[in-house]
């Protein structure tokens, strides 16, 4: 079992990482000129209904990925606090 929390610790840099790369490529590669920075974060439930159904898809994986990054370091500091070095 630590051998499975082992490498979760080991390589859930990585998985966030690449995680945090594509929301951002995703971000500049779709942004509108009316996206503002902090929607880099989270876009409001207003924000997607208003939307064009294509925009509103691309704000949706925006929010999506904003939520696996956070889960992936929190679960990150756990890891850390309980099999740190």
């Amino acid at each position: 079992m630590e051998l499975i929390f082992y490498l979760i610790l080991k390589y859930i840099y990585v998985v966030t990482l690449i995680l945090f790369v594509t929301k951002i490529a995703l971000f500049v590669h779709h942004k509108n000129k009316n996206w503002k920075l902090d929607q880099f974060l989270y876009f409001d439930i207003i924000d997607i209904k208003l939307s064009k159904p294509e925009r509103a898809k691309h704000k949706k994986l925006q929010n999506a990925l904003t939520v696996a990054i956070l889960f992936f370091f929190v679960v990150n500091i756990i890891l850390v606090a309980l099999f740190g070095n």
